[in-house]
Formats: C-alpha cells, structure tokens, sequence
C-alpha cells in the first residue's frame, strides 16, 4: 500500500517536469545557460556594470527548476528509511545505500560528462573535511527519521540557514544585529511552536541527530562556494561518498548496526531511496552551478512541506494544526535567514 501511495505522489512530479524537459537536450540546456551567463558576466564586466550572481537577472530558471526537482527529489529519498526500519533495516546501512548510489550515479554522470577526475590541489585538502561533513548529514537525517515525526526531523534538518547565520555572527565577532535576532527568535518561537505539543512523545536522539546533520550541511554550505569555482561537484560526491561508505560499514559492524532489509518490501524501499537521493544530488549539483548556494538553500526550504505531505499519505502521521502554522513561521524565518545570508 505504501509503494502505491509513493507513486500515486511521485507521479504529478515525473508528469510536470516531463512536460517541462521534454523536447530539450536536458544535459545541453544545462550547459548552454551556464555558458550563457559567463559570456554575459563577461560582457557586464568589460562594460564596468557587475550585476551580482545572487540578483535575478544572473538565476536561471533551469537552475531555479532544478533546485525544486532537487528538493523533491531528496524528500522522496528520505520518506522510505522509515519504511526500511520497520523491516529490519538500521539508519547506519540505509545511509550506506544512499551512499553507494550516489557514488554509482554521479560517476556515471561525470563519465558520460567527460569530466576530469583529477581534483585541484587546493580541493584535495577539502576532501577529508568534506567527508566529515557529509558522514554528519549521512547518519544524522536517517536517525532523526527513527525516532522522531517525518515532518520534524525534516524540518530540523532544514534548521541549517539558521546556523550559517549564527557562525556568521561568532565569524564577525560581533554581537548579532536587529535583523539577526529577530530571524533567530521567529525561528525559535515557530520551532516551539511545533515541538510543545508532541515534546513528551518526542525521543531526544532524534532531535539531537536532526541537529547534528543540520550543523553538518550548514559548515558544508560555507565551503560550497569555493569548492564549486575551483572543482566539478559530480567528482568531489562521488570520492566523498566512496570514502562515506567505507567508513558507515566500518561503523555498522563496529556497533551492531550492520542490518539489512529482511524481505523484499524493505530492498524496495532502500532502492527507491537510493535512486531517488543518487538524482537528487545531480540536480542539486547543477542547480548550484545554474544559480548560486544562497538561492539553492531558499528553494531547498521546499523539502519538509513535500516530507511533511508524503508523511500524511503514507503514515497517516498527522499533527496538531498549530504544529502546521509554527512549520510556516520556521521556514518562513529560515527563507529570510538564507537571503540574509547573500553576499552583499
């Protein structure tokens, strides 16, 4: 029942961007905006008018489709591990699957690219960094979804601008402005808002995890900028979560967490998950690139509404209707929490 309600939700997505890329070599599109946006940054240049990558004259709308696509796709990814956990699978092996696929899909993507696989010099110290980080977002996302609501553990996940912006503060080493305490407390006030009516039903690990691979993508999105101007994303995802994946097993065995779906439910779960997360990543790679990390952190904000719906079809996991309002007011602090965080 469940794999017919994640199709009957998937199916309007694959419909409407069908609709969209149909007729267009995707892949040439991608490149063609990309080409064109240099030669007019160019131009912009010689002429003595810089117009900021940020402003909506420099965002392409391939770019802005992708980032949603992108969103969709990595709500889709994430819904399925508590499917998989409810036939024998372990948040620490379900993240070793989504590991895998990513590294079999951005590889084929980067082959089929052409893509030089040599990272530049000033890249390669970043790997093992970078590696951290995402073991931080790997394990901590498919924990949060254990022991906590969908919709919850998405939405801590996504309290990541928030924390570039208070790294941002410590980073200046001065005290956060107007605008920068209000953002923070409308997000705190929302995010109260959503946990007081479940807090004694809510198991502290989840909350804790959620947090941990939130800190995880916000430290990476700090770096993101100069990683993409000197390398190709495909290429630092695939030796990443090559290395992710090593180290998860190690981690499975070590802990007791090396387990498996027990039937064919659970793999089907696992699977789609994988596929899913292993698209999402390219998508979210070139949407990076067609647009820029601030306006592909607004649009993420897309995932914990799409998590929160599949939740509702799937599980039937409902929450308290002020619950839905405190989830508008976070993300709608963490939207100006990102644009806040637009270079100037």
């Amino acid at each position: 029942m469940w794999s017919a309600g994640l199709w009957a939700g998937l199916l309007p997505g694959i419909l409407s961007a069908n609709k969209l890329l149909k007729g267009h070599d995707f892949l040439g599109a991608m490149m063609d905006e990309r080409l064109e946006q240099d030669r007019s940054a160019e131009v912009s240049t010689v002429s003595g008018s810089v117009e900021h990558p940020g402003g909506l004259g420099g965002i392409s709308k391939l770019g802005i489709l992708l980032c949603l696509m992108a969103a969709t796709f990595f709500a889709f990814s994430i819904i399925p591990a508590k499917i998989t956990y409810e036939h024998g699978m372990s948040p620490t092996t379900f993240a070793v699957v989504r590991a895998i696929s990513s590294v079999i899909i951005s590889g084929s993507m980067a082959i089929y690219l052409g893509t030089l696989w040599r990272l530049p010099r000033s890249v390669r110290s970043e790997v093992l960094p970078v590696t951290l980080l995402f073991l931080m977002i790997a394990f901590g996302y498919p924990t949060a979804m254990k022991y906590v609501p969908a919709s919850i553990a998405s939405l801590t996940f996504y309290l990541f601008p928030l924390i570039i912006l208070i790294i941002g503060s410590f980073s200046e080493r001065r005290f956060p402005g107007i605008r920068r305490t209000m953002i923070c407390l409308t997000a705190f006030v929302g995010l109260g808002i959503v946990l007081a009516p479940s807090l004694n039903d809510l198991q502290w690990q989840g909350l804790a995890a959620g947090i941990v691979a939130a800190l995880g993508v916000a430290l990476y999105m700090l770096k993101l900028p100069k990683i993409m101007a000197e390398t190709n994303g495909l290429v630092l995802t695939v030796y990443v979560n090559s290395l992710n994946v090593i180290v998860l097993l190690a981690a499975a065995w070590l802990f007791g967490e090396f387990m498996f779906p027990v039937d064919s439910t659970g793999w089907l779960a696992a699977g789609i998950s994988g596929v899913f997360y292993g698209f999402g990543t390219i998508m979210l790679v070139f949407a990076v690139k067609l647009t820029n990390p601030v306006t592909a952190s607004t649009l993420s904000n897309l995932e914990p509404l799409v998590v929160t719906l599949l939740a509702m079809i799937l599980f039937a996991e409902f929450l308290e209707p002020v619950q839905y309002i405190g989830m508008v007011v976070v993300i709608g602090a963490l939207m100006f929490a990102t644009l806040r965080n637009a270079p100037r």
